[in-house]
């Protein structure tokens, strides 16, 4: 047995993990290229490429991996393992998101030298003699800066004959979707379907919440202990890694941003969702992005809450009619979050949708957004 799947069998023996056949024909992908990377140190590239079938007569060979899922299906895990076992060691592994970060800096100090005419060229070119392999988690573009120096420096280095290895949680003909200039970005989506092996790790099933729905999804009151919970599956959700603003179209001329999230999770107070003008459409577009909105804060409403609570209401359907999945602090309980008032009938619906999508059978019943996304591709 080689040492990836010794680490993988580890993880199942140690019950960290349940077994999954889908996880377990990525990991045979990702043997595959681990033995190939590794051959002889990588010490000629060109015999390297010989061995996957990659020449400049057929350069349509994969050059790495495009893997996409939904939050909690596992692309972290096998990605990490796969990188523990490369033996060699110009290799890389970064969040999307951080990467993202050092690039623009990297490019920020090039463009200073006169003497660099092509910045992102001059870039790709000193990560290609550091490293054999890149490994970059949770990709997600989500402005025209960012998709133009992606789309570049991508295709750069796979030309390189580096090897790229990437989790998203979007496939590929989604990314930077209805993005302004789109149209510049669509040929690194042909060159991901080309020079990338595109894997959907399609277990449909999210096994880091499933450690939580037997704890309940509303916490209250507002104190300390529970404040330090939701963080907790904050973390546990996110695997540690930090939280980032994500920007939403609703309509063809407005967004609204989500400035606490991480792939398909957003984290927002009760004054972000229902004290500022917030409708239907915005709430139906978070709908679209994220299936766990975790909502800290919620208040206790009075008649004199009349905006907030009419939102709350709106908020609470669109949430409940597309499945997705809540986790809630609140400084009351949910029968105490409107008791008296105009609306105390219709809060009643209010109040039941919350207690259902408070249940261990809500969540376990609720139903991904990619399943959409798989019906569209197949």
């Amino acid at each position: 047995m080689t040492p990836l799947k010794i680490a993988y069998e580890e993880l199942l023996k140690d019950k960290k993990i349940n077994f999954d056949q889908c996880q377990r024909s990525l990991l045979d992908k990702l043997e595959e290229y681990l033995e190939v990377i590794d051959n002889e140190n990588n010490s000629t590239c060109a015999k390297l490429l010989a061995l996957i079938g990659f020449d400049k007569k057929n350069s349509s060979k994969s050059l790495g991996m495009y893997i996409w899922g939904g939050v909690g299906r596992g692309k972290s895990l096998m990605l990490n393992l796969f990188y523990d076992k490369l033996s060699i060691k110009a290799k890389k592994r970064a969040h999307f998101h951080e990467f993202m970060i050092a690039t623009h800096n990297h490019l920020e100090e090039l463009r200073r030298n006169p003497k660099i005419k092509d910045p992102v060229k001059h870039y790709a070119k000193w990560l290609a003699r550091r490293y054999k392999v890149i490994i970059l988690d949770e990709l997600q573009v989500n402005n025209i800066a960012d998709a133009m120096i992606v789309s570049r420096l991508f295709t750069i280095l796979l030309n390189l004959k580096v090897f790229i290895f990437i989790a998203s949680n979007r496939i590929p003909v989604d990314l930077f979707k209805d993005g302004l200039q789109r149209e510049r970005f669509l040929p690194f989506i042909d060159t991901i379907r080309n020079k990338l092996e595109v894997f959907n790790l399609d277990n449909l099933i999210d096994y880091r919440l499933q450690s939580l729905k037997f704890k309940g999804t509303f916490f209250t009151p507002i104190n300390p202990e529970n404040e330090a919970t939701v963080q907790k599956i904050i973390q546990e959700l996110t695997g540690g890694s930090s939280l980032h603003e994500q920007i939403i179209k609703v309509q063809d001329n407005r967004t609204i941003t989500a400035f606490h999230s991480y792939g398909h999770m957003a984290v927002f107070s009760f004054n972000e969702l229902c004290e500022v003008a917030l409708g239907v459409l915005d709430y139906l577009a978070l709908c679209s992005q994220f299936n766990l909105v975790v909502i800290k804060n919620i208040k206790r409403l009075t008649p004199d809450h009349h905006n907030e609570l009419l939102r709350f209401i709106t908020l609470i359907d669109c949430l409940y009619e597309k499945k997705i999945k809540i986790i809630c602090l609140s400084e009351c309980s949910i029968d105490e979050i409107y008791e008296y008032g105009i609306h105390a009938f219709e809060f009643k619906r209010t109040i039941s949708r919350l207690k259902e999508m408070n249940s261990k059978e809500y969540f376990a019943s609720s139903i991904s957004q990619y399943s959409d996304l798989l019906l569209e591709a197949s």
